[in-house]
């Protein structure tokens, strides 16, 4: 088994940013997202389909929770406040890929 973190990004406090401001923000936070894809800090990204309070997840493939943490509240949304970070640990059988 191959221990991960998984991030929930939850809907944050902060949400009064101009829709310009916001939507740079989806830009900077989408880019953040891919560079942390780009240098095998995670594995995956993605939105929810709802409307509802967790926004989405990313599943960092680190070494400890610290690590995770700190990567994922790098995130342009999240230093914004319009996301929070919930963090987990989580395990799945070492090499499945996705499918």
């Amino acid at each position: 088994m191959q221990q991960y973190f998984i991030a929930f990004l939850k809907r944050g406090e902060s949400r009064s940013q101009s829709p310009e401001e916001a939507d740079s923000l989806q830009t900077l936070h989408l880019e953040h997202l891919g560079r942390m894809y780009d240098l095998g800090f995670a594995d995956i990204s993605g939105p929810f389909g709802d409307d509802g309070s967790i926004r989405g997840i990313t599943i960092y493939n680190v070494p400890n929770l610290k690590m995770a943490d700190s990567l994922a509240n790098l995130d342009p949304m999240v230093k914004a406040g319009r996301l929070v970070i919930e963090m987990h640990p989580w395990w799945a059988a070492k090499g499945f890929p996705l499918r």
